[in-house]
């Protein structure tokens, strides 16, 4: 299986496919193929498909209580230089899209776009009532007997700090000022599910009003994972290579010109 030994810990990785690089950052309390089969089935005959998992999650190392969202970016960004990768695309859902606007925030010149799936780039309390219900001490062992059993297998005893640090790190991260989201300025795609509360208009709306290049689709039945709804995944892969495709015909058009 491969792992990248960076300074601070091993991820573990998943690639698929040759050409430009996508690399597909998933969200909290998931792994990167779990995340995006869907996306890397169909993406994997044009594009190279890189699947990290995050530091402390699925197969990479770390402490389960010792990581936030501006680290992962950080180790994105040192992977990518261990892979001898210049520039990516990024591909994020839910805080993965955080640790991808990071990304193109604080290394502009190694992100080519950022497309966001199922989230605002902003804490909100929706997000964190939703996990709070997984607290230790509140969780239902019944209703999320699968995820205690993932969790327990990946972290034996320190399961319980790892939903702990997931609670706090979401409680804290992202901040982008105005100032910030004004600075990206690479092409940022949204795609959001109409039934997805986690996701507010409010965020939509400052998204829209300050990022420079800026596209949004919302497809009316998905809901927080519609990435990987049957009745959505097809169309949220369709959004992104229209995304992907403009952006290349825009790169074409600018090289002509000069």
């Amino acid at each position: 299986m491969p792992y990248q030994n960076l300074q601070e810990t091993k991820i573990f990785y998943e690639e698929y496919g040759a050409g430009e690089p996508l690399i597909f950052i998933h969200g909290s309390l998931s792994t990167g193929n779990e995340t995006f089969q869907k996306q890397i089935h169909y993406f994997e005959s044009s594009f190279r498909c890189i699947c990290p998992d995050l530091r402390c999650h699925g197969k990479s190392s770390g402490n389960s209580s010792q990581w936030d969202t501006k680290l992962l970016s950080e180790d994105i960004a040192e992977f990518m230089n261990k892979k001898s990768i210049i520039s990516a695309h990024l591909i994020g859902h839910s805080m993965g899209g955080d640790v991808a606007m990071y990304c193109a925030l604080n290394h502009p010149n190694r992100v080519s776009s950022v497309a966001l799936i199922s989230d605002g780039a902003a804490v909100n309390d929706r997000v964190t009532a939703y996990l709070e219900r997984l607290r230790p001490d509140r969780i239902d062992h019944q209703r999320y007997a699968k995820l205690i059993d993932k969790l327990q297998n990946r972290y034996e005893e320190e399961w319980e700090d790892f939903i702990k640090r997931t609670i706090w790190n979401c409680s804290v991260y992202p901040v982008f000022s105005d100032e910030d989201l004004m600075r990206i300025a690479v092409p940022v795609l949204l795609i959001r599910g109409g039934q997805d509360e986690m996701v507010l208009d409010s965020e939509v709306d400052r998204l829209k009003q300050y990022l420079p290049d800026f596209q949004y689709h919302m497809i009316p039945n998905g809901n927080h994972f519609l990435h990987s709804q049957a009745e959505n995944y097809c169309k949220v892969n369709q959004i992104i290579k229209a995304f992907l495709s403009t952006i290349h015909y825009i790169q074409n058009a600018k090289r002509n010109n000069n």
